[in-house]
């Protein structure tokens, strides 16, 4: 029997705690994970008892690497370029405006649509070793599951766009200092002991406030979602079908290999 590629678990106290489970692909965003995903979060959004979420990877090396490459290698049209975009969205806003917070705890590294899923979280804490990155630019590609407009949220247009741009992989301190990550764990503590610490304190708050307060930050968050989605589906998929990206991915792949 194969392994579940998404481990929901709930605790006591309204705890959900969402455990993405491939970790000898790094937890790489597969369509069938994200659509598991996708669907989870729909089922537990009307369970009244649940009071706040947390999102994590399996094993201590990768929270998400991104969207599986074996599987989108093969997808060069434009109108397949157009479905990679709607299915990652579909997903992470399950995410953004999901009724409770949803908090993302950082195990190991956020690369790429890891990056993207992450701060699709409402909170993201990392453990001191992780590292998050925008990569795409990297690729000669742009984001494609609304997460340039979470970094512009998080980190306004300019200092957004460079760090867009720039396309770095930033340690957890760094991507601390630059708005991306809000919490980094203390010597000796695991991102998942700091995100049960938080878990905690929300799970003290009522489920009138809870839900209450997430509702005015789903308001904001779908405002410059909604305003940028259709510009970031269009921009994406014609950089997927540049060449100059293929051509990127060609490059990447052959320096992995020497």
């Amino acid at each position: 029997m194969s392994e579940p590629l998404l481990i929901a678990e709930e605790a006591v106290g309204g705890l959900l705690k969402l455990t993405l489970n491939r970790p000898r692909q790094h937890n790489a965003l597969s369509f069938a994970l994200l659509e598991e995903l996708r669907d989870c979060l729909e089922r537990y959004a009307a369970n009244p008892s649940i009071k706040c979420v947390i999102l994590t990877g399996a094993g201590d090396q990768s929270f998400c690497a991104g969207g599986d490459l074996h599987e989108l290698d093969g997808m060069r049209s434009l109108e397949q370029a157009r479905e990679i975009s709607r299915i990652g969205r579909r997903a992470l806003d399950a995410l953004r405006y999901f009724p409770v917070p949803v908090a993302a705890a950082l195990n190991g590294s956020a690369l790429g649509g890891g990056a993207e899923l992450a701060l699709a979280c409402d909170i993201c804490l990392a453990t001191a070793q992780a590292r998050i990155g925008f990569l795409q630019a990297k690729l000669n590609l742009m984001t494609a599951w609304g997460g340039a407009a979470d970094v512009i949220a998080r980190c306004g247009s300019a200092r957004g766009l460079k760090h867009l741009l720039e396309a770095r992989r930033m340690t957890a301190q760094e991507a601390l200092g630059a708005g991306l990550i809000d919490e980094v764990c203390g010597d000796g503590e695991t991102a998942g002991q700091l995100a049960l610490a938080w878990a905690e304190t929300i799970a003290s708050r009522s489920i009138a406030v809870l839900r209450g307060q997430k509702a005015l930050t789903v308001i904001m968050r779908r405002r410059i979602q909604e305003a940028l989605a259709e510009a970031e589906e269009h921009h994406m998929a014609n950089a997927w079908i540049d060449p100059a990206h293929w051509e990127a991915v060609r490059r990447s792949f052959s320096a992995r290999r020497a």
